[in-house]
């Protein structure tokens, strides 16, 4: 059984924290629908877990795919980091802040599929959401 930090409820994405425990906080999982219990007791980390031991492999990397394309819609800008190429020492660019007024959910770019393509005018910053461990 996989421990979720965000499920569903009332078409929002939510928190752990955001809910109360058990079976009435009204959750189902992000990936397959399933209901959720908010577990929030004494020894483990407060988490969601699919109701009666149900499981699906894809809970985590959905739910947090989603979150961080919700947190880019709030957002209207984003530090892009300096890049270095292959064993050079001066950056290709220096970091800066790029400010974006339109968001993309995973469009096709020719033979690219990012997670999102966050625009301001003609100007794209293409981003892909890499979940591990």
């Amino acid at each position: 059984m996989r421990a979720l930090p965000f499920a569903l409820r009332n078409h929002q994405i939510v928190s752990i924290d955001e809910v109360p425990r058990g079976l009435s906080c009204g959750c189902t999982c992000l990936a397959c629908g399933a209901p959720m219990v908010a577990k929030k007791g004494d020894k483990h980390a407060h988490h969601f877990a699919h109701y009666k031991g149900a499981d699906c492999a894809h809970g985590l990397e959905t739910g947090l795919h989603l979150r961080i394309k919700a947190f880019f819609r709030a957002r209207h800008s984003i530090v892009v980091p300096a890049l270095y190429l292959h064993r050079q020492s001066a950056a290709y660019f220096q970091p800066y802040l790029f400010k974006y007024d339109r968001v993309e959910e995973e469009p096709y770019v020719g033979q690219l599929y990012p997670d999102l393509i966050l625009r301001k005018g003609q100007r794209a910053l293409l981003l892909e959401v890499a979940v591990t461990h």
